[in-house]
């Protein structure tokens, strides 16, 4: 790999898409992850994340799981028909054994709970997609 492919590798694996109904919600994640250096997108419905991932590369989706018009299961399965190496994680108000099992069956890899502490985020962004460079 040259160094220009390896460059657009690494700005795409850090690029992150936030996914969630909650406009607060994806507006103070944005700005505590774009102060880290990340590159952030947010889609408010899964229409609009789809349409993100058709003309841009992530390498993280953050998802709420309960969204209206189609939640955060159905999304990531359609995602996964996309783009099936972006990584997903879903952030939930409801972390269930109803919510995870369904998510760890579309191939997520992480559930974590609502409010996530921006610790906690950072820890399992850095995990998937590194430090922003």
């Amino acid at each position: 790999m040259g160094f220009f492919e390896a460059l657009k590798s690494v700005a795409t694996s850090q690029r992150i898409l936030i996914v969630d109904d909650d406009r607060s919600s994806c507006e103070i994640l944005s700005k505590i992850l774009a102060l880290r250096g990340y590159r952030v997108d947010v889609a408010y419905d899964g229409y609009t994340a789809l349409d993100l991932i058709r003309e841009q590369d992530y390498g993280l989706a953050l998802i709420d799981y309960r969204m209206p018009g189609m939640d955060g299961v159905e999304l990531y399965r359609r995602i996964r028909e996309l783009r099936p190496e972006l990584v997903g994680v879903f952030v939930t108000g409801f972390p269930t054994i109803d919510t995870i099992y369904p998510a760890i069956a579309v191939g997520v890899e992480r559930v974590i709970a609502k409010p996530a502490g921006s610790g906690e985020l950072l820890s399992v962004i850095e995990e998937f997609v590194g430090k922003p460079g």
